[in-house]
């Protein structure tokens, strides 16, 4: 995305310029260690736009238990990356989305033993948070996106990856 406002730009070089005066006072408050200025450079400054999804989950029948990582002041779960995933509906079938593979990144999630859990009786709800960057998962306006949630019926069977129930979340399009 290439920024022509100049008064955006402005406002960006004056902020890396404060970030850069806290540093300096941040390493005159280091007393007593090496400081090695950085040689790195600065290539972009660039907004993104993240996609949160907030999904109500319901149980029904049978009690539910669905792994989360974190938990917001309004008590709405994030998912665990690993226990979600995001469909692309292409071609007239749907396909899980994948990263792109030229940022060359590795996603990094808490392993199974540090997954939290919100265990749901039938009738209980919760909300479910997931967040993703169009651009990293090479998604695009309008396109038809969707949700599948793992769900297990306990904590054990979740940890130890056995067969669970997916959820699908209804189809929403990117926006």
């Amino acid at each position: 995305m290439k920024i022509t406002n100049m008064n955006f730009r402005k406002k960006i070089l004056l902020s890396a310029f404060a970030v850069g005066i806290l540093l300096g006072f941040a390493e005159e408050r280091v007393a007593g260690q090496e400081v090695i200025q950085s040689r790195d450079v600065i290539r972009s400054v660039e907004p993104t736009s993240i996609v949160v999804v907030r999904l109500l989950l319901r149980a029904t029948e049978k009690p539910i238990v669905i792994p989360y990582c974190s938990e917001d002041e309004t008590q709405e779960y994030r998912f665990c990356f690993e226990a979600v995933s995001l469909e692309v509906f292409r071609n007239g079938k749907w396909v899980i989305v994948e990263s792109r593979k030229e940022w060359g990144l590795v996603i990094a999630f808490p392993s199974r033993e540090d997954w939290k859990f919100e265990i749901m009786a039938p009738g209980k709800s919760a909300f479910f948070l997931f967040n993703f960057n169009p651009s990293f998962f090479s998604v695009h306006k309008n396109e038809r996106l969707r949700l599948v949630v793992s769900s297990w019926s306990s904590q054990e069977s979740a940890r130890n990856n056995d067969p669970g129930t997916a959820l699908i979340s209804p189809e929403f399009q990117c926006p």
